[in-house]
């Protein structure tokens, strides 16, 4: 019955009994209810290879309508892509002769042969006559299927930033499975790495380890907080035993979710073994040590004296009347920054709040230089109430181990050629920005740029010039910006900037305009002169969009607009609206 002869019947002249008329209205309705399911719905015939009816919007994107129903099944399966054809076409002979439920992933082509991804779900019985039926529902899932894509690529940057670091990292999912390793962590457990991927700790660890590390990751995942002291005694896998110092941390979506952690290890056998031999006699840690890289102390709370080691004397240069000999003039020598908490870690100590004192903090050198120091030490005399009085310990020189930790950490967020920030580091900055901005009620400018014709230096002088110029490109960029400005590396030749504090779209676009500017004057790399231009796309908040994604979105397009019109210039997305540009956006959805 048509939408037409509905609305007849159901008016009061058609003279119909009031249960045909329900029974009409019901089945209009749930035909209008098909036609508008954000995908398609269908039922097939398999006795007579045909598709009985569907509906749904994937329809008319298809270039169908209801009308063409029932339709032969090999006229749809025309429209699926060839490489996907006969894989769907098995699936199908398999539900012909019984109840079954399947999902299937395939290419279909629209009525442009335009592929997208659909997701089929499908259920096969009989119906009330006996004949096999199979009940279908398709929907779009090209989006996630790129997003699949993206997450691939992103996975193999990682692999190679990895790759560059040699203490052992690790990425894991919610299940502990690892999904990225680098040599340092495979050459570790001596395992190759193609063979630790998408195992879990208890097929690359031993089980007590395994035990240890499934556990850490359960709490990580639990409270969504850091560890940065995990440490532990293992054999590694050519049967060594040595201690480690793990980091672990989340890993989280856009949306805040955990989706996996991030960890890594690094080796402080000679740290615990300075602090075993903590364990022994007073006078042993005197001489002991000496020959050792770290230096003792012994510190007398009673009259706040300390005693320094000859071998802590010569790490940090000091001599005769230059040692500190009270408790009051070291800590002068303890950078202002680090103070409050050494000082806090030491008293929790004395209060019995851990088992053994331990903190990491800044030194002062005799030269003047600062240095890293990891300083342990152990009561050795209580008095009566059980008051520690006179406690032993070492300094440990770890400037070398606290520089690698800001490599790694400065390598993670930055971008590997220019030095510039990263996707992570600008998002990270633009939403801290945006938190900024709305608490003052400010406003802020995101902008991208793409190098116009760059690809042509690429092309005719090679990428290490190419790289070169990018290089020279990303510190005229820094040259142009304020403090509180920052500009990106996105990859390959686009590059992102961030302008906090801005009044109106005009200061933005001046500050756009500076950046433009700063490439007009030539490159000159090796005798040869370049001249590259660039487009950029600008956005404001909270004009154009509230959050990251949809600023970064629309700066994006509105650096595309540019390049449409001719490159070397700004297009700002507030002032694209009403132009072809956005009614063909919105016409896209």
């Amino acid at each position: 019955m048509s939408h037409e002869n509905l609305k007849n019947h159901s008016s009061p002249e058609s003279g119909k009994d009031d249960m045909s008329f329900c029974a009409a209205q019901a089945e209009w309705q749930m035909r209008t209810l098909f036609d508008n399911v954000p995908g398609m719905v269908l039922r097939i015939s398999t006795d007579s290879g045909t598709i009985l009816c569907a509906a749904g919007s994937l329809l008319e994107r298809m270039g169908f309508t209801a009308a063409d129903f029932p339709m032969k099944t090999g006229t749809f399966m025309d429209r699926i892509h060839p490489e996907d054809a006969e894989a769907v076409t098995v699936l199908l002979g398999q539900m012909s002769g019984k109840r079954r439920k399947r999902r299937r992933e395939f290419r279909l082509l629209l009525s442009k042969d335009e592929p997208i991804w659909v997701q089929a779900i499908l259920s096969s019985s009989p119906d009330p006559s006996g004949a096999m039926m199979i009940d279908g529902y398709l929907h779009d899932i090209t989006e996630r299927m790129e997003l699949e894509r993206e997450l691939k690529d992103q996975l193999k940057l990682q692999e190679q930033l990895f790759a560059t670091i040699p203490v052992p990292l690790v990425i894991k999912d919610t299940n502990s499975r690892f999904l990225q390793v680098n040599q340092a962590f495979a050459d570790f457990v001596n395992i190759p790495m193609e063979k630790i991927l998408g195992r879990g700790p208890y097929e690359v660890f031993s089980p007590e380890l395994a035990d240890m590390v499934f556990r850490e990751d359960a709490e990580i995942f639990r409270t969504g907080t850091t560890e940065l002291d995990l440490e532990r005694r293992v054999k590694d896998g050519h049967g060594r035993w040595m201690w480690l110092k793990s980091y672990k941390g989340p890993l989280l979506d856009s949306g805040g979710d955990i989706v996996g952690l991030v960890g890594g290890n690094m080796d402080i056998t000679a740290v615990k073994q300075s602090e075993e031999a903590l364990r022994e006699s007073e006078e042993r840690w005197k001489f002991a040590l000496e020959g050792a890289e770290a230096g003792v102390w012994d510190m007398s709370l009673g009259d706040g004296s300390i005693f320094f080691s000859s071998q802590w004397k010569r790490m940090f240069g000091y001599h005769g009347g230059d040692v500190p000999k009270t408790i009051v003039a070291f800590r002068e020598l303890i950078h202002p920054e680090d103070l409050k908490g050494s000082l806090n870690s030491f008293s929790g100590y004395l209060e019995g709040k851990f088992s053994a004192y331990r903190c990491e903090f800044r030194l002062k050198k005799k030269d003047g230089n600062w240095c890293w120091v990891l300083s342990a030490g152990k009561a050795v005399r209580r008095d009566e109430e059980g008051r520690p009085v006179r406690v032993i310990g070492t300094h440990t020189d770890i400037t070398e181990r606290k520089k690698t930790e800001r490599i790694i950490i400065h390598q993670a967020t930055h971008d590997m050629l220019t030095d510039l920030p990263n996707r992570t580091l600008f998002v990270d900055r633009l939403g801290l920005a945006l938190a900024g901005a709305r608490r003052s009620g400010t406003k802020l400018g995101v902008a991208f740029l793409d190098l116009d014709n760059f690809k042509t230096v690429n092309d005719i002088k090679g990428h290490q010039t190419g790289d070169y110029l990018l290089v020279l490109a990303a510190e005229r960029f820094r040259h142009e910006l304020r403090g509180s400005d920052t500009v990106a590396r996105m990859g390959g030749d686009e590059f992102t900037f961030l302008f906090p504090l801005v009044g109106n779209l005009e200061d933005a676009e001046k500050a756009a305009s500076r950046i433009l500017r700063s490439l007009e004057a030539p490159f000159r790399i090796d005798g040869s002169t370049f001249s590259v231009s660039a487009s950029i796309g600008l956005c404001l908040f909270p004009d154009d969009g509230e959050d990251p994604e949809t600023l970064m979105k629309r700066a994006d397009m509105a650096m595309y607009e540019a390049k449409r019109q001719g490159k070397n210039t700004i297009r700002s997305w507030g002032r694209l609206q009403g132009t072809a540009l956005i009614a063909e956006l919105k016409r896209k959805g």
